[in-house]
């Protein structure tokens, strides 16, 4: 099929959107990150988001711990949003790299 044009968002680093929690999961660094990780056997919770209205999907691993540090990105995540769990809504961040991830 043939188009005089064809119109394209470039993408900015720091837009932000809301998003929905579909899916959690459990896993290890070394699954996660392979032979990056630095803790191979650290437990990683999985938070998968979705913006069904920008067709915009993403995941984002976060380290798991049942009494994260103050610092940690789950008790940052925690203390905005509440406890994981599939549904919750969130906001999402595109970075320098184009990607989205859980803004944190």
């Amino acid at each position: 099929m043939e188009t005089q044009s064809a119109e394209v968002q470039m993408p900015k680093a720091g837009e932000m959107l809301s998003a929905e929690i579909t899916k959690l999961g459990m896993s290890t660094a070394i699954e996660v990150f392979g032979k990056d990780a630095k803790n191979p056997n650290g437990q990683i919770l999985v938070f998968f988001f979705e913006n069904a209205q920008e067709g915009i999907t993403g995941k984002t691993p976060v380290g798991f711990y049942k009494r994260p540090t103050v610092k940690s990105k789950l008790f940052k995540l925690v203390r905005k949003w509440g406890q994981p769990r599939v549904g919750m809504q969130v906001q999402i961040v595109r970075d320098e790299n184009g990607y989205w991830g859980l803004d944190l």
